[in-house]
């Protein structure tokens, strides 16, 4: 995962996306999690915080201090609130089977090799956890074709974002079970022409995957 030097910004640049569809999916998304430790790699500004259940003991892990330092200010690993972690996603500072809950949110799309994360998802779930993740896919036919073409230029301007990744594909090779999954696409409220332009990044998808041994 890049660098983001939009950090300051993010928040307000996915606001129109976040307030017609993305906050509502995140809450449905997570809303069902109690109780237990949970990881949020790829945390980014902290946008899902808010929808833990104050059960839960949350950690969070991004690989970019500036997102860290804008959406958790004062807080650090030591923290006692919220402990965030600077670190790769591919390299998670974890010991095996540390996790109940691993969360996920528009992460791999934009780590530099998805294989291997989601191995370390699976490497730090305890046996019976679950991953609770939203990502935008490849879509079928001409839409993935274009999305393939626009690939290189998408991610120089997306702080790395490949919007033409198959995640469901690369969870199943790293032995997750999918137990839960819905498509949907996150413009639909928006203008004809922007929607157009920004099938890109869609069709999104949101989900659960159990670890399986392995």
């Amino acid at each position: 995962m890049k660098k983001c030097r939009l950090a300051r910004h993010y928040d307000r640049f996915m606001a129109p996306v976040e307030k017609a569809e993305l906050s509502t999916r995140r809450r449905q998304l997570l809303e069902s999690i109690e109780g237990g430790s949970l990881l949020e790699i790829g945390c980014g500004t902290g946008v899902n915080r808010p929808f833990y259940h104050e059960s839960v003991k949350a950690f969070f892990s991004d690989p970019d201090e500036g997102m860290l330092r804008a959406g958790f200010p004062g807080n650090n690993a030591a923290s006692q609130s919220s402990p965030c972690f600077c670190s790769m996603a591919e390299d998670l500072p974890f010991p095996d089977a540390t996790f109940d809950t691993v969360v996920a949110t528009l992460v791999l799309c934009s780590v530099n090799d998805p294989e291997r994360v989601s191995g370390e998802i699976h490497r730090v779930l305890r046996p019976d956890g679950k991953l609770h993740f939203m990502e935008h896919i490849r879509g079928e036919g001409k839409h993935g074709i274009w999305q393939d073409r626009f690939q290189p230029l998408w991610s120089l301007v997306s702080c790395g974002c490949h919007p033409n990744r198959t995640p469901l594909d690369i969870l199943r090779a790293a032995k997750f079970g999918i137990s839960h999954l819905e498509t949907f696409d996150p413009f639909k409220s928006f203008p004809p022409w922007l929607r157009f332009c920004l099938q890109i990044v869609s069709p999104f998808i949101s989900g659960v995957a159990a670890k399986e041994p392995g």
